[in-house]
């Protein structure tokens, strides 16, 4: 009975670590974005009041993905440094590697994702608000 008892205890034990793992494994993971520079357009440009030009380096690991999201009031600009990137918009997925580039305007909606074994790494330029 004891070894039947430990058996079983081992099986849950065993069991419950594979769970967690799988869990883990499909937890999506998003990028992680390192602001490198920023300029106030106000002091630049009258019109922009309350706006930055910013740039950052965004580093998307294997299987990290982003969230849909919308450029309005934020353009922007994206240089794929190394890595590929895939770049979603609706139905349409495009895949960006080391020394291409994308825009994004005030009609795009649109989320990323990074299905290769290394990690991609853009370069992004975006106008913001500022925060």
């Amino acid at each position: 009975m004891n070894a039947l008892r430990m058996s079983a205890i081992l099986c849950t034990g065993a069991l419950a670590a594979v769970a967690i793992a799988t869990a883990t494994a499909q937890t999506p993971r998003g990028p992680n974005s390192k602001p490198l520079v920023s300029v106030d357009l106000a002091s630049e440009i009258d019109s922009v009041q309350g706006r930055i030009l910013r740039m950052q380096m965004t580093t998307y690991d294997p299987g990290a993905s982003g969230m849909a999201h919308s450029h309005k009031d934020r353009p922007e600009v994206v240089y794929v440094l190394s890595g590929k990137i895939i770049d979603h918009r609706g139905d349409v997925a495009k895949e960006y590697g080391a020394g291409e580039s994308l825009t994004a305007g005030k009609d795009t909606t649109h989320w990323m994702e990074n299905k290769g074994t290394v990690p991609a790494v853009l370069i992004v330029s975006t106008i913001a608000k500022k925060e």
